[in-house]
C-alpha cells in the first residue's frame, strides 16, 4: 500500500511538471523570443534611460497613462537618438502622436506579418510591411522587437509615426477658402463619412462657364 502511495505521489508531481513545461512552451509559441520585464509597459519605459525622451512625451499625455493600466497593449517606442524636438507641438498634437504609438492587444512577433493592418488608439490604420525580422510600420523601420512586459509588448521604431490626416480632416482644418465645405458638411458630420466626402467632392468642383470651360 505504501508503494502505491509513493507511486501516486510521483505521478502527481510528474503531471504538474509536464503541465508547467507545456504552459511555458505555449507561452513561447504565442509570444516568441524576447527579454522579459516583470513590470508593466509604463514602468519599463520609465526605467530605461535610452527611452527617457519618449517617456517624457508619454508622461505629458492622458493616452500615455494607458500603458500603466491592467490591459493588454502594444507600444511602439522611440529611442532618444531618434526623437525630434517636439517643443512646438501643442497638447492636442502630443496626445494624437502618443495614441498613434499604442494599439490594443499584444502584437508579439509571431503575430506580425506582411500586410497586417494595425489600428492605433488614434483611430488610424497603419500597415506593417516586410518579413521577420525586417519590418516597417507606416513606412518606418522597426529596430528592436519583442520586449515582453506584464501587460503587453514593446517594439522600437526609427522615428515618430505622425498621424496622417484623412481627406475629411484636412478639409475641416483647411484655410478660409474651404469654409463653404465646413458650412455645408457640419450638419451631416454625425451621419457618416460618406456624406461629407460626397459634399466635399461637389463643393470643390471648379465652376465652368456656359461653354463648359473652366
Amino acid at each position: 500500500m505504501r508503494k502505491l502511495a509513493i507511486l501516486f505521489t510521483f505521478g502527481i508531481f510528474g503531471l504538474i511538471s509536464c503541465e508547467n513545461t507545456w504552459d511555458k512552451h505555449f507561452e513561447n509559441d504565442e509570444q516568441g523570443e524576447g527579454n522579459r520585464f516583470s513590470g508593466n509597459l509604463y514602468e519599463y519605459l520609465q526605467e530605461k534611460p535610452e527611452y527617457s525622451e519618449f517617456f517624457s512625451l508619454i508622461q505629458s499625455t492622458v493616452a500615455g497613462q494607458e500603458l500603466a493600466k491592467n490591459q493588454i497593449l502594444t507600444c511602439w517606442t522611440i529611442g532618444n537618438e531618434n526623437m525630434p524636438d517636439l517643443s512646438g507641438l501643442d497638447s492636442v498634437g502630443r496626445e494624437m502622436l502618443v495614441k498613434n504609438h499604442i494599439n490594443n492587444m499584444a502584437l508579439y512577433t509571431p503575430k506580425l506579418s506582411d500586410g497586417k493592418i494595425i489600428k492605433m488608439l488614434s483611430g488610424k490604420n497603419l500597415v506593417l510591411r516586410g518579413n521577420a525580422p525586417d519590418y516597417a510600420l507606416d513606412g518606418i523601420e522597426v529596430l528592436n522587437m519583442n520586449q515582453l512586459c506584464a501587460n503587453g509588448v514593446i517594439h522600437e521604431v526609427a522615428e515618430p509615426m505622425l498621424p496622417r490626416q484623412s481627406i475629411f480632416e484636412y478639409m475641416m482644418n483647411a484655410g478660409e477658402e474651404y469654409s463653404i465645405f465646413r458650412t455645408v458638411s457640419s450638419p451631416i458630420r454625425s451621419i457618416s463619412l460618406k456624406g461629407p466626402i460626397s459634399v466635399c467632392h461637389s463643393v470643390i468642383q471648379p465652376r465652368s462657364n456656359s461653354d463648359g470651360e473652366i
